[in-house]
Parts: C-alpha cells; sequence; structure tokens
C-alpha cells in the first residue's frame, strides 16, 4: 500500500509492477514499512472488533 501510494503519486517512478530499487531506504523504509504495517494493523483490528460486536450481539 505505502510504496504502490508514493510511487503513483511520484512522476518520476513509472514502472509500478516492479519492486522500487531506486528508493533510498528512508523512503523504502518509512513508506513501505510503516504505512503498511499500520494501515494493516488498523483493518485487523477493525475486523477483531466487528467480529467480537457480532458474536455479543448473536449470543443476547
Amino acid at each position: 500500500m505505502g510504496i504502490n501510494t508514493y510511487v503513483l503519486h511520484n512522476p518520476e517512478h513509472i514502472p509500478l509492477q516492479y519492486f522500487p530499487l531506486h528508493l533510498n531506504f528512508f523512503s523504502f523504509f518509512f513508506f513501505s514499512f510503516f504505512l503498511n504495517f499500520f494501515f494493516n494493523f488498523f483493518l485487523f483490528f477493525l475486523f477483531i472488533i466487528i467480529i467480537f460486536r457480532i458474536n455479543i450481539y448473536n449470543k443476547t
């Protein structure tokens, strides 16, 4: 998610399908690792909360 949005919004980097080795470590670390990790963490906890609330509503 993070690398793809960075490559999409940067007009210098045309090939989206290749692994972007032209990024330096700073951009790769912050755009790929942090955005991917926190976004997937957030989606995972949204999913867990929704399942948990559905189970609570089914029990009562």
